[in-house]
Parts: C-alpha cells; structure tokens; sequence
C-alpha cells in the first residue's frame, strides 16, 4: 500500500526479518545446549568419583578406629558383614552399594606389614635428636588396610578404580 499524503512510513519487522533472527538465534543457541549437556556429565562423572573417594575414606576411617584384634585379615577380606567385637564400636561394611544412581563394588585387603625392631629409621622425623628417639615407641607390626572402589563411568562406560590405603600401628 502506497502513503497517503502527509502519513508517516510504515514501522516494524516482516516475517522475513522474524524468521531469519529465529534461525540465526537458533543456530548460536544449540552448540550451547550441547556444551550445557556436556557439563551435566563431567558433574556427574566428577560426583561419582567424590562418592567413591568418600565411602572408602569412610571405611577405613572407621576400620583404623577399631582395636587391632577386630581387623579382619584377608586378601580379599569377605565384605557384608559387621567387623568389631563392641557393638559401640563397629562397623558395617557392605559388598556393595547404589549412590546418587551408581553402583559401587567394594574391596578390602587387609594385611600385616613388619618392621625390623633393629631399625633406628624415623621417616616422620627429618633429623631426629637420639635423645627424643630413645623413649619413642618402635611398633614392629603394621596392619595395611586397602580399600578398592570400582564403578561404571557414565561418560565412557569404562569401569574406574580407586584404591586407598593406610597403615595402623597393631598396638597390642
């Protein structure tokens, strides 16, 4: 339609300009819904991984809490069970266990470790004064508690490992 006399032009976007801006936003918009996804996995993989780190801590927190004589000895040791003869004092420790839907497969290996008595080697010590070593105590027999901890990575469909280990003195 053509103006009329003294009216002002005619304002405001086609249907052309409206479709080309929605496909051109469309086109700068998908890669990032891409990226967004992709980060939703990395979390994930990287929670998996805490929850991992988390429950064997935890475990062998509560194993090296226990009196020498209620650590299981074993490689592997047999999991499903109560370990510590106080009831107080104890802990459950299962084969296995479903977190923020995944499953985690548990190990443990427990083992005795034995120093030499005739050793003078302080290793958490730099320079020891002979003085200050003469009235330390040189425990002769370590426990070596390992835990292992597999999963399926969500990301790869790999399955992932991790193992902690720690050493307790065997104090009577």
């Amino acid at each position: 339609m053509g103006r009329c006399g003294g009216a002002r032009p005619m304002r405001g976007l086609t249907l052309v300009e409206v479709v080309i801006a929605i496909t051109i936003f469309a086109f700068a918009v998908v890669p990032l819904v891409g990226l967004f996804g992709r980060g939703s996995t990395y979390t994930q993989v990287n929670a998996d991984h805490l929850a991992a780190m988390h429950s064997s801590s935890s475990y062998l927190r509560a194993l090296m809490g226990l009196p020498g004589r209620d650590i299981p000895l074993g490689s592997p040791v047999e999991l499903n069970q109560t370990f510590g003869s106080d009831p107080a004092n104890s802990v459950h420790i299962p084969a296995s266990a479903v977190i923020n839907g995944t499953q985690f497969t548990y190990r443990l290996r427990t083992r005795y470790d034995t120093r030499d008595a005739d050793e003078t080697d302080f290793w958490f010590v730099t320079m020891p004064d002979p003085d200050t070593t003469s009235s330390l105590t040189a425990y002769k027999r370590y426990f070596r508690l390992e835990f292992e901890v597999t999963w399926t990575s969500k990301m790869s469909g790999n399955t992932e490992r991790l193992n902690l280990f720690v050493y307790k003195a065997d104090l009577g």
